[in-house]
């Protein structure tokens, strides 16, 4: 078997293994999507390649690519983008966004 590994992004694999969080290289990617994940952020993406696999981190919870995954119909999508921008969202924000009443909500 081929142990032989190359990085597509040395620094990075440098990062995680001085981390402890792989322990040679091709080796320790579900140990980076655990960790990835018990800290709340977006699963990784992991596409399985001729050559070997690539593991998608997204830093942006907010990202398109990450909220197709929740099947989100349009006024969530844009909610969580306002969400976003503002830091945090009140209920009088949401009804001018949204131009809905008391009633409506």
């Amino acid at each position: 078997m081929n142990t032989h590994h190359i990085p597509e992004n040395p620094r990075l694999a440098s990062v995680f293994f001085i981390g402890g969080f792989i322990e040679a290289l091709g080796r320790g990617t579900l140990k980076i999507v655990k960790e990835w994940v018990k800290y709340g952020l977006p699963e990784p993406d992991i596409e399985i390649m001729t050559d070997g696999i690539a593991v998608i981190i997204y830093k942006n919870y907010y990202s398109e690519k990450v909220l197709k995954k929740y099947n989100l119909n349009n006024r969530q999508s844009e909610i969580l983008q306002l969400w976003k921008e503002k830091d945090e969202i009140k209920t009088r924000l949401y009804k001018d966004y949204f131009k809905i009443t008391d009633s409506a909500l």
